[in-house]
Order: C-alpha cells, then sequence, then structure tokens
C-alpha cells in the first residue's frame, strides 16, 4: 500500500463540516414533504444511535499516501477522537440517545478512557463484535474511520442487514482492512486506493435526488448552496442512489453522496467534501443536518428534532395541565412561576448581519469562524439542556441576512420575529454573540424586554453601524459602547476568578486562574458585578460581569477565556465547562444557579 497523506487539522474541522453540507437539501426537501401533522401522532422517543469510537483508527499511527495531493491531516500521527469531541456534542444537543460502539477490550485503556469520560459515554459502551447488542441501535454511525478490526466489520454488516440504519461521514475502513470483498458488497463502493482522487479545485457539485425528492429546496435553491472547493473520495460505479453528483467536465466518475438498502437496513454514505465555500460550512452543519441523515437512516420523521418535540411535548402537557385547573369559559391560566422553574431555560440567538467576517472587528486581519463558532456554543447550551430558538434582525435588508441554510436548518421551526410579543415571549435569554452590525430596530425591541424581565447575555464585540443603537447597547452592558472605545490585546493574558455575590463554588473558585486567548472589548470600568479580571492593570478591560437593567438580567463575557491553561478563543465552552455554561445561562434566565436539565427530558420526569 503506498503512503497517504491527510488533511491538517484546520483544514480537516472545515472538511468535516463540509460532510454535512453535502446532504443538507436532501434531508431538507424530505422534511418538507412529509405530512406536518405527523408530528402530533409521532413517538417521540429518540432513535438510539452507537456511534463508532475505533482505537485502531485513532490511537494508531496513521500512515501517508502522498496521492492524495494537497490533503496533509494527521499524516504520520494518531487522530486520538478529533471528531468524536465534535460530533458527540453536536448529536446530544439534538436529543439522541447515544452509546459508543467500541472494540473490545480497549474501553478501559488508552486514551479512550478519558475520552468516554469527556463526553459522559463510560457506561453507555457497546462491544462492536456483539451483533445482538447491535441490532437493539436505531442507527449506527461512522464519521472519519480509516481503520475497522475485520470481526467488529462482520458484526456492523449483520445489524444493518437485519435493519439497523448506517450513517457514514468520510472513509470506512478504507485503509484496513481495505477494498475486501465483504467491505466492498456492505458499502457499494469499490475502495481500492488505485481508486483514491483528490480533486483540488472550486466545484459546484449537482443534486440528482430520485423523483420523489425533486421538490422544494432541489426545484429552487440557489447553486451556491452546492459550491465546495475541493472533494476527496473513490471513484467508480456506487451500488446504490446517488443523491449529488460531480459537475460536467470533473470526475463525473465520483460519487459524493449516495443512499442504498443493504438487507432491511437503509445505509447513507458520504465520501469526504473539502471547506464548502459558504460560511455556514461549519458546525451548524454538523449539528443540524446530521439529524436529517440520522433520521432517514432510522426510518424516522426528517426533521424531527427530538429535543424540541420532548420539551414541546412537557410544555404543552404543563398548558394542559393549567387550562383544566382554570373554568370553562375563562382564559387558560398562564404557567405558573413555579411551573416555568421547571422548564429549562429558552435562549434565543440573535442571527444578524451576514459577513465574511464579521467579528472581532477591532482586529479586522483576525481570520475567525463565526458561525463555526456560534454553532458550538449553540451546540453548548443546547448539551445542558437549553431549548434554542433564532431570532432575525428586522432591521437588516434580507439579502444581507444570515443564509436561509441557517435560518431554516438550525432553528426549522423555532425561527422567531422579534416584532412579535408572542415569539418573544418564548424566550427567557436572548443571547447576541459577536454581533457587529445589530439594527436600532432590534436594540430597541431587547432593550424594552430586559427591561420587563428578559436575560441578555452579550458575548464578544458586540455593536451596531448606529451611534444609537449604540447609546442603547451602552444602556444594556454598562459600558460606553464606540468604535474609538473597543480595544484588542492580542497575546495571551493571564487572569483570575473573582468573588461574585451570586456564584460560588467551581468553577467559581475565587482566585481560579484563567488564561485569557486575547483580551478584547470596551474599556472603562462597568456598572456590574465582576465575575473575573485580567492581571494586567494597564488594560482597562473587564472580560466578565453581571448587571441588572430593570427587571432584567445581562450576562456579559466581553473575552472568551478557558478556566486553567485554555486551548482555543471559544474553548471555556466546550464540554470540559459544561458547569459554567448552565449555571450562566441560569443566572441570566432568573432560574437557581444550581438547577440541571437532561440534555434530553423525558415526560414525567
Amino acid at each position: 500500500m503506498t503512503d497517504m497523506e491527510f488533511v491538517d487539522r484546520r483544514c480537516a474541522r472545515r472538511a468535516i463540516f463540509s460532510v454535512f453540507g453535502i446532504f443538507v437539501a436532501f434531508g431538507l426537501v424530505w422534511a418538507r414533504a412529509q405530512d406536518d401533522s405527523a408530528a402530533s401522532q409521532e413517538n417521540i422517543t429518540p432513535p438510539k444511535v452507537g456511534i463508532i469510537f475505533s482505537a485502531y483508527s485513532n490511537e494508531e499511527q496513521l500512515p501517508k499516501i502522498e496521492e492524495l495531493g494537497g490533503l496533509s491531516n494527521f499524516a504520520g500521527q494518531a487522530q486520538s477522537y478529533f471528531f468524536h469531541n465534535m460530533l458527540v456534542p453536536a448529536l446530544r444537543s439534538l436529543g439522541y440517545d447515544l452509546y459508543a460502539i467500541v472494540e473490545p477490550g480497549t474501553a478501559d485503556k488508552g486514551r479512550l478512557v478519558t475520552t468516554l469520560q469527556k463526553l459522559k459515554l463510560t457506561d453507555r459502551v457497546i462491544d462492536g463484535t456483539d451483533a445482538d447488542a447491535l441490532k437493539k441501535l436505531d442507527v449506527i454511525a461512522s464519521m472519519m474511520n480509516f481503520n475497522m478490526r475485520e470481526e467488529v466489520l462482520t458484526a456492523i454488516e449483520s445489524a444493518v442487514h437485519e435493519g439497523v440504519g448506517f450513517f457514514s461521514w468520510g472513509f470506512f475502513g478504507s485503509l484496513n482492512p481495505g477494498n475486501t470483498e465483504a467491505l466492498h458488497d456492505f458499502l457499494g463502493l469499490d475502495q481500492s486506493m488505485g481508486n483514491l482522487h483528490y480533486y483540488d479545485q472550486r466545484l459546484t457539485l449537482i443534486p440528482v435526488p430520485p423523483a420523489e425528492l425533486r421538490v422544494g429546496l432541489f426545484a429552487s435553491a440557489s447553486s451556491d448552496i452546492w459550491k465546495v472547493s475541493g472533494i476527496a473520495g473513490f471513484t467508480g460505479i456506487v451500488d446504490g442512489t446517488p443523491i449529488m453528483q460531480m459537475p460536467q467536465g470533473s470526475d463525473e466518475n465520483l460519487c459524493p453522496a449516495y443512499i442504498r438498502n443493504y438487507g432491511k437496513g437503509r445505509m447513507l454514505i458520504i465520501q469526504l467534501t473539502v471547506n464548502l465555500d459558504l460560511p455556514t460550512a461549519n458546525m451548524l452543519a454538523l449539528r443540524t443536518e446530521g439529524q436529517y441523515g440520522l433520521n432517514w437512516a432510522a426510518g424516522r420523521r426528517l426533521d424531527a428534532n427530538w429535543r424540541s418535540l420532548q420539551v414541546a411535548a412537557a410544555e404543552k402537557a404543563a398548558a394542559t395541565a393549567a387550562a383544566s385547573s382554570s373554568p370553562a369559559d375563562s382564559t387558560p391560566a398562564p404557567l405558573s412561576p413555579a411551573d416555568l422553574a421547571k422548564l429549562p431555560p429558552r435562549v434565543g440567538f440573535i442571527l444578524g448581519k451576514l459577513s465574511d467576517n464579521p467579528p472581532h472587528y477591532a482586529n479586522p486581519d483576525s481570520n475567525v469562524d463565526y458561525f463555526g463558532n456560534l454553532s458550538n456554543v449553540i451546540g453548548a447550551f443546547e448539551e445542558v439542556g437549553c431549548v434554542t430558538y433564532g431570532i432575525t434582525d428586522p432591521g437588516i435588508d434580507e439579502d444581507a441576512r444570515t443564509h436561509e441554510m441557517v435560518d431554516n436548518a438550525a432553528f426549522r421551526g423555532r425561527m422567531l420575529d422579534p416584532t412579535n410579543s408572542t415569539d418573544m415571549a418564548k424566550v427567557d435569554v436572548i443571547l447576541s454573540y459577536f454581533d457587529a452590525h445589530l439594527s436600532v430596530e432590534l436594540l430597541k425591541i431587547i432593550q424594552q424586554r430586559v427591561q420587563t424581565g428578559t436575560g441578555f447575555f452579550a458575548m464578544g464585540e458586540i455593536a451596531s453601524d448606529d451611534p444609537e443603537g449604540n447609546e442603547i447597547l451602552g444602556s444594556l452592558l454598562g459600558l460606553k459602547v464606540a468604535p474609538e472605545n473597543l480595544k484588542a490585546y492580542p497575546n495571551a493574558h493571564p487572569g483570575k476568578i473573582v468573588s461574585h455575590p451570586d456564584f460560588t463554588g467551581s468553577p467559581h473558585e475565587p482566585g481560579q486562574a484563567i488564561n485569557f486567548w486575547h483580551v478584547v472589548g470596551y474599556e472603562g470600568q462597568p456598572t456590574g458585578d465582576p465575575f473575573m479580571t485580567q492581571d494586567d492593570t494597564s488594560v482597562q478591560i473587564t472580560p466578565g460581569y453581571t448587571r441588572r437593567v430593570g427587571d432584567g438580567r445581562v450576562m456579559v463575557l466581553q473575552c472568551w477565556s478557558a478556566y486553567g491553561t485554555g486551548s482555543g478563543p471559544q474553548s471555556f465552552l466546550v464540554s470540559e465547562n459544561l458547569t459554567y455554561v448552565n449555571e450562566a445561562v441560569n443566572w441570566t434566565a432568573g432560574k437557581p444557579i444550581s438547577s440541571t436539565w437532561a440534555p434530553t427530558p423525558r415526560l414525567g420526569e
């Protein structure tokens, strides 16, 4: 076998975001073709999804195969469960019932031990060679498993043949065992290394769904949705139904994505694409479009978000109970404060002006994946149990707004019109993440909502293009909000947690060290209670503080940070620091700070 080079880690992030972009329209179209009335009749128990955690793929050093041209990811090193650390929180936030499929004898040794602990799957492990256990799942999911043990493959093939769904992103057993007859028969794809091809140029992929899918998005979508800057995969005829094809004049013998049946099981196979040009090709796709493929493979309703379905059912049950206690001729009583306290925080994320590089405008040379980081934040809030919504900005021209793939795919059925008071009553907290172009119209609505009790969570540098808007923001943040007052200090800065009247205990121990990725924000002493500071007294920026505005609570995080060592600008919002996320959103929503919420709440609990 020749040597193989794979994409560098930065490319890997973009690549995996793009994997899901390939089938976004496929899922959306089928979802729209479903009878929406079925939702009320449907079993809302989430599908059981087993994710393959292969130590053979993730803890063994990968070879280098130079035929992949520009791809160099993980060359000569182990993947170390890089993709699992994104995939598991993304799917858990959607409410799936997750399990880890492992090779025999690997769950209690090596890096897999801490990975399973971190991802809360230690007690949800399935032996990958146990076909009977695998058959109890609804879907088996694989992401970038270059190496697979043959005995595990045999058990997976048996389970899928008997009706378990299979969903594969990227390579699956392509290095080891390689293109065996059994694996070829299972995937319907010839993975001979001679067929491996890297197409290093910009392409516009062509959707080719089956006849029943040629409606909705496939019929009307702009071709911009299908733009990619490269694609890697195996050429040759696939034994299945393509849902995407290469453009004319390229290597038309490479099928980017297809569906097929294997015995009673449904399979959706995605070959690896690289870097969709749209800024929406990121974790939003991983977290949201992933549900369509998994739901299809499980034979369930395509647009079902299991978390949302169960919370909606719980809210409906509470409202029904309240109505039953009211006189028949009266308006049903609203949910009591005690009932509302039992529900998880409802957070509305502002989806504002679309720009190639909207955040960090104090540092215009920064290259930040805005939507990728935003989706990490959404995923973190959902993983601690929040119900999330999208909020449009009515003061921004339609063409300048976030792309419809974000509006409709990330928050399908949960987009709110801020000018509609009924819509806005659905959220306990309005969250702004690096929104540098907030309209005056939206800010006036936020100001009014906060005055009457809605929380406001401000993350990163937020601003308006209008001086009036910045004055409103200043009244909310308790700081002077103006371009000349926004400063950026790009180098790492040490800091610490300080005493706060409402936060006690881990992760808010006074004196605990913080290593800021950078310090960016509005200078000046804010009116409020700080809970973190930075040590450089020459930098007059307060990284994090809280304040009260009218009846509402305001949480301000000007600087990204990580408790302890720090590993990136959004690292304090990943799974190691979910306790912080949980307490911060509880405080902002006016709920008991220590309350915890099941990522997938069960009715009656």
